[in-house]
Parts: C-alpha cells; sequence; structure tokens
C-alpha cells in the first residue's frame, strides 16, 4: 500500500514538473530595479542634501521618505519622484 502511495506521488510531482508547476517554496522573490543610490542620486541632482536625502531614501516607505524631503524642502516632484525609485 505505501509504495503504490509513493509511486503515485513521484509521478503527479514528475507530472507538475514536466507541466511547469513549482512549489510555492521555490517562488522567487520579485526583482528590485531602483536602489537607495538611484533615490539619493536623484535628490542631489535635484539640489538636496546628500545627508539628508541619504537619511530619507533609507526609510521603508514611500511616505516616510517623501515626509522628510518634504518636511525640509516644501512639496516637491523630485521628491516624490526619487523616493518612488527606491521603492520600485
Amino acid at each position: 500500500m505505501f509504495r503504490h502511495l509513493a509511486r503515485s506521488a513521484a509521478a503527479a510531482g514528475v507530472l507538475a514538473a514536466a507541466l511547469g508547476f513549482a512549489p510555492a517554496a521555490q517562488a522567487t522573490a520579485p526583482v528590485v530595479l531602483a536602489s537607495v543610490d538611484d533615490c539619493i542620486d536623484l535628490a542631489v541632482a535635484n539640489g538636496g542634501n546628500e545627508h539628508l536625502a541619504a537619511f530619507a531614501c533609507h526609510e521603508v516607505n514611500l511616505t516616510d521618505c517623501y515626509r522628510i524631503f518634504r518636511d525640509n524642502y516644501g512639496p516637491q516632484q523630485w521628491a516624490l519622484d526619487a523616493c518612488k525609485l527606491r521603492t520600485a
């Protein structure tokens, strides 16, 4: 009985692999296209302070990143664009 179940499970695994199905544990993480450096570079290129940009661009989410720039430079489109690069 056990051998029959083992063979069935093995056959199902081979079939799933042949059809291109992968177990959830093998799923890959999304590719990050941008980085903190891209965020800092854009901010500095638009007149932001390098140290403040590094601080803002290391924030975990877009809102906190933008808030740091907004508090120091007022509402700026470049600040939003820089933060979007960080979280892209």
